[in-house]
């Protein structure tokens, strides 16, 4: 056999073993054999042939001859090498798996997003009416490239209105930069401003549910109304996130309601004001007793006689209001805001999961009491440290401890489980502030939007799909100090470099020594 027969030989064994690496990696990354991976296998299997035909010797010898066997092993190894390096950067590029290093994960959904996705029983069909000119397109589109990268039953197109006006106009398209998803016969339609990771899953949610939650929110009587939409006070943008949250929303005059209706998956009393009848309190405590869900959030310094009417309607779960004003240290409130309590660490409940070292805002907020009881069990959401200390007197600021003041640690959110009349548990969530869920705190905080919605899942019995908080858009980069830079340059440009150095002078001055 001629050398150029010998070398074409090893060249089409060396790129046969390589080709078969790239179809063994498709169809590990399909999870069966594709078209796109059969033709490297077909293609590989051909060239090893190849390779015995063309030096049948080379091949007997492999196995017979210990000199053989070693040159061809050779070629072997080096191929296997570069079939393997081949093969991860396949699998690389063909899966879905990512490694997100970002602080808040911003370049993966959440594990939330991805449940969502995975429950999927049929085909969702999501339509970004956009061109690439748009600011926002290569945004949405990579988000949403995610979502279908996280379930095969979603189907991504990405579609210029311009291109195709009849089904844009079909679809309820009348703009630029628009969502479109499409499930069992339901659609949601998300316009500029609504299309982050949250406004997809909680349309996902919409279109895979059989039924939406209501809850029904008491107005009316001086409670905190969701139609303000007064940036700082008012109460719209909780209407908005309850929405997307895959809940609707139920007005409920409390105070002229002989029953809660049977429509209402649970009661929401924010910021109440008015004392409570004793009518409605025995219409509350009926229902909780019945296994009734109730959301309640109660501000300091209330009248008694408000505060009383409330706490008789939690006393079978063992919780009241304090009432006083809790007052935290410098160094546990809100820049400029004395009064309102930051929180970073949680319970147990899981209304809090995942936001352990985030922090949420407690503006004004009083304190909950807890009482043991063998039937309930109360479950602290979030809670002061043992600096603060609680008012129960109003006073003008600023406001520094003084004698008669209660000494901390509180609980300001609280959770109360028992068993009901029926098979449903009763469950309570109490707050000690209705500013929690104002639009400053909400749009502010994402964490405070988990607060709200993960407490509306929890008393739904929906754990498991607590509200994802907003991500930052982008990555925030390190800032280091003028020091911290010369320290990096020094040890990047100056240490390393001499250890590696005086690295090779022992190694030479070892081997001349020996």
């Amino acid at each position: 056999m001629s050398g150029w027969e010998r070398r074409l030989a090893i060249g089409c064994l060396l790129l046969g073993v390589v080709l078969l690496f790239v179809g063994g990696s498709d169809v590990l990354v399909e999870q069966k054999v594709t078209g796109s991976a059969s033709y490297p296998l077909i293609a590989g299997l051909a060239l090893v042939i190849s390779y015995v035909i063309l030096d049948p010797t080379a091949a007997r010898d492999l196995v017979s001859s210990r000199r053989s066997r070693f040159g061809t092993l050779s070629v072997l190894v080096t191929a296997v090498v570069v079939g393997i390096l081949v093969a991860v950067n396949v699998l690389a590029a063909r899966s879905s798996q990512s490694l997100d290093l970002t602080r808040y994960q911003i370049n993966t959904l959440a594990p939330e997003s991805v449940d969502v996705a995975h429950r999927l029983t049929s085909e969702a069909d999501i339509t970004l009416w956009d061109n690439s000119s748009d600011s926002s397109y290569q945004t949405v589109d990579t988000l949403l490239a995610r979502y279908q990268a996280a379930s095969a039953r979603i189907k991504l197109t990405v579609i210029d209105p311009n291109n195709d006006p009849a089904t844009a106009r079909s679809q309820g398209v009348t703009a630029l930069d628009t969502v479109v998803i499409r499930y069992q016969g339901k659609s949601q339609i998300l316009g500029a401003g609504s299309q982050g990771e949250s406004d997809i899953t909680a349309a996902l949610l919409k279109l895979e549910s059989v039924r939406t939650p209501v809850v029904c929110w008491a107005g009316g009587d001086g409670e905190a109304d969701l139609t303000n939409t007064d940036p700082l006070l008012g109460y719209s943008e909780a209407s908005n996130q309850i929405l997307k949250d895959n809940f609707t929303i139920q007005n409920l005059l409390l105070s002229q309601a002989a029953t809660i209706p049977t429509s209402c998956d649970l009661v929401a009393i924010v910021r109440p004001t008015a004392v409570l009848p004793d009518a409605t309190v025995k219409v509350l405590t009926s229902y909780l007793a019945g296994g009734g869900r109730l959301l309640i959030a109660l501000d300091p310094w209330q009248d008694t006689k408000v505060i009383a009417s409330y706490n008789s309607v939690l006393a079978a779960f063992g919780l009241a209001f304090d009432g006083g004003l809790v007052v935290p240290d410098a160094a546990d409130h809100a820049n400029n805001e004395p009064t309102a309590v930051a929180v970073v660490d949680y319970g147990s409940s899981p209304i809090a999961t995942g936001l352990n070292n985030r922090v949420s805002f407690f503006p004004e907020t009083t304190a909950i009491n807890s009482t043991s009881n063998a039937a309930v069990t109360t479950t602290a959401v979030a809670q002061t440290n043992s600096s603060s200390f609680l008012i129960t007197t109003p006073r003008q600021p600023p406001f520094t401890q003084q004698t008669g003041d209660k000494a901390g640690p509180f609980t300001i959110m609280e959770t109360g489980e028992m068993a009901g009349t029926g098979t449903r548990k009763s469950r309570v969530v109490a707050v000690g502030t209705g500013a929690f869920a104002e639009n400053e705190a909400l749009l502010a905080q994402g964490e405070n939007v988990q607060l709200l919605t993960g407490s509306l899942d929890y008393l739904t019995d929906q754990e498991q799909l607590i509200s994802i908080p907003p991500k930052p858009s982008t990555a925030k980069t390190l800032s280091l100090t003028q020091e911290q830079q010369n320290l990096n340059l020094w040890l990047t440009l100056l240490l390393m470099p001499l250890l590696v150095a005086l690295g090779g002078i022992a190694v030479w001055w070892r081997r001349r020594l020996t």
